[in-house]
Formats: structure tokens, C-alpha cells, sequence
């Protein structure tokens, strides 16, 4: 299991190892998917049909329709030059229009992610949903199946996750799919017993998520890769808050600001370090309890020796500033930038597995 008190921050680098989309990669799908293009007798020949039927049911009148079409042909065109559909959304948080139309793209483009990705699974009678794509051991989730299944056995699964808990960032629902699958695999327990143990690891999403997974909750539920029906995709779309909205929730933002607060290694997984989000986990907590000195690991794949040390010195400011830290010394755990940009989530984990694990 994991030391007492660890933090995982992840982000969408650490979902791209299960073939998600990164953010870049994201806008240029719904470049293709929100352009929508008609033709002889009004019928769509370009665009997403699913969501083009999904705004049109969305719609009181053909004006109101017209409105979420320009919309969608507006992302389409502007998103390519964008850093991510966050960004895009962002620079034009006025407008609720592409805000809700941005939504259903970015709902719809990863549902179906979540169907092409490595943990969708199969299920055949009378046996469990399985992982058969082979490249799902190489994940960041197997090593952090594998550092939290250490020291655990059949008889005390319920100190499974004590010491472990995750900010996600993404919508996507990748980490409890492997969780789910791979506890029944390894104990012989039931869905039913395993879903219960996930919901035990304590998981905050700031900007929301596509839903619980079928056998984890009974409310807001929705299965994982499962494609839906046009009139249920606005709802889906509804639980997403897009990075350039305001996190409102304020249970939401306390719990970051205390679990940050409270422990002693915050490792970053993938993570894109914007400003906003530093700012929403790196806060003054209401209770006033701190651990004055914090371990801090962090992948850096794709990233330059000085944008890391520049992200390092940004890390640290925001401790020191929010009275996490005293500010004396490095915070971090090595050099992060050992690798170089090819050390991905799953190779961190590994790497540093001792230091990580009981």
C-alpha cells in the first residue's frame, strides 16, 4: 500500500497511456465533429450526427438550433488554434451558447475515447468484464494497482486505499475501469465486492466527469465506453465543467485545499500545471493544519529541462505562499527530469515505487 498521506494529481497525460486523447488531440476531433456541413435537402453530410441530433433536440425553434449550429461551426474553425477546447472554451467564457454546445462535443468525443481505449474490456456469459489489450499492464494504473495491492491481503482489503488519494482532472473514468476489473482478477471477489472497495479511494474531480460507473453508484451512473443515445448525451454533457468555468463548489475546493495541506508526498501524474489549476489545489486550507515539509514528484514527458525547472519554482512559490511549506530547501524528490522526455507515468511510478510503498 501506499506511505501514509500520499496525494496523486493527475491529469491528461496519464490518460493518454490508456489511448485517451490529449487536449490538443481532443480539439482536433472535435474539429471534424462539431463542423457541421449540409448538403442537397438539408442533409448533414459533415459533423457528428449524434451531436447535431442532440442539439437539435436541445432546441425550442429553428432560430435556437441555428444559434448552436454557428456555435459548432465556430469551435470547428477556432479550436485547431487553441492550446485545447478548455483554452478555446475559455476565451469565450461570455458566450453560453458554445459553452453548451462544447460540452456535448467534448462529452460525446470521450465516451467514445473511453471505447477505444485499452481498458474497454469484453464480457462474454458467465464470466467478468476483462481487459484483454495486453497494453493496458504498461499503464500508470497497473503500477498504482500494484503499489496499492502491496502488503494486502484477502482478509484486510478494506485498508486498500487508507493512505492513498486522487485529484483527478479529467472526465474520464479510466482509473476506477482498471480498479474495478483488476480487483476481481486478483482477489476472486465479485463485482459487487470489488465496486464497493473503489468507492472506498477518495477521488476529487473538480471539473466534474462523464458519471459513476453502473455498479459503483445507482445515481448519475453511465457504463464505460457505452455510446449514448442522442436524447441522453445533454446529460452526460451536464456533469462536465470546462477548465475556463469557475470551480463554484465550495466542499469541492476545501477538500483539495485540505488534502493538500494534510500530506506528506504530492506526486503528478501527467499533469498540465495551468495556473488555475495550481491555484485550485494549492490553497490556504480553513483548518489551518499544514505539513510544513512535503516530498513533491512529477513527471514531465514532452517537457523541456527549463519549463520543468520553471514549473518546480511554481510549485514551490504556491506552497510557500499559501503557507504550505516554509519555503527552506528543495521540495522535490531527485531530479525529476531523469529520463528526460520519455519517461512516462507509468515508468515514474516504477521508478520511484520504493519510495511510494509501505
Amino acid at each position: 500500500m501506499f506511505q501514509e498521506d500520499t496525494l496523486i494529481i493527475v491529469g491528461a497525460g496519464a490518460s493518454k497511456e490508456a489511448n485517451l486523447p490529449l487536449g490538443s488531440e481532443l480539439a482536433e476531433k472535435l474539429a471534424h465533429s462539431l463542423f457541421f456541413w449540409f448538403g442537397d435537402f438539408n442533409r448533414l453530410e459533415k459533423g457528428e450526427n449524434a451531436i447535431f441530433a442532440a442539439l437539435k433536440n436541445l432546441s425550442k425553434d429553428h432560430e435556437e438550433l441555428q444559434e448552436f449550429t454557428n456555435a459548432a461551426r465556430q469551435i470547428a474553425q477556432g479550436v485547431r488554434h487553441a492550446r485545447s477546447i478548455d483554452n478555446f472554451v475559455e476565451t469565450h467564457d461570455q458566450d453560453q451558447t458554445i459553452q453548451k454546445v462544447a460540452k456535448l462535443g467534448i462529452a460525446y468525443e470521450l465516451i467514445q475515447a473511453e471505447r477505444r481505449s485499452s481498458l474497454f474490456g469484453r464480457k462474454e456469459d458467465h464470466y467478468p468484464w476483462e481487459i484483454n489489450d495486453p497494453h493496458a499492464m504498461k499503464t500508470w494504473y497497473q503500477a498504482f494497482f500494484e503499489i496499492s495491492t502491496n502488503g494486502i491481503k484477502k482478509s484486510n482489503l478494506d485498508m486498500l486505499f487508507s493512505n492513498v488519494a486522487v485529484i483527478c482532472f479529467n472526465y474520464d473514468r479510466t482509473l476506477e475501469q482498471f480498479l474495478l476489473l483488476r480487483l476481481q482478477q486478483l482477489y476472486a471477489i465479485d463485482e459487487a465486492e470489488a465496486a464497493r472497495l473503489v468507492t472506498q479511494l477518495r477521488v476529487i474531480r473538480p471539473y466534474g466527469w462523464l458519471g459513476s460507473l453502473p455498479s459503483m453508484s445507482h445515481e448519475h451512473k453511465h457504463s464505460f465506453g457505452k455510446v449514448p443515445h442522442h436524447e441522453k448525451l445533454p446529460g452526460l454533457a451536464e456533469r462536465i465543467i470546462t477548465y475556463g468555468e469557475q470551480v463554484s463548489d465550495t466542499k469541492v475546493t476545501s477538500e483539495m485545499a485540505e488534502l493538500a495541506a494534510q500530506s506528506s508526498s504530492v506526486v503528478f501524474l501527467g499533469f498540465g500545471f495551468h495556473n488555475q489549476n495550481m491555484e485550485l489545489v494549492f490553497q490556504n486550507p480553513q483548518s489551518g493544519q499544514h505539513r510544513i515539509r512535503k516530498r513533491v514528484f512529477l513527471t514531465n514527458y514532452g517537457v523541456s529541462l527549463a519549463n520543468t525547472e520553471a514549473i518546480q519554482n511554481r510549485i514551490s512559490t504556491s506552497l510557500y505562499r499559501n503557507g504550505l511549506s516554509t519555503g527552506a530547501g528543495s521540495h522535490f524528490v531527485g531530479k525529476p527530469w531523469v529520463g528526460g522526455d520519455s519517461t512516462t507515468c507509468a515508468q515514474f511510478l516504477n521508478d520511484h515505487r520504493e519510495m511510494l510503498q509501505l
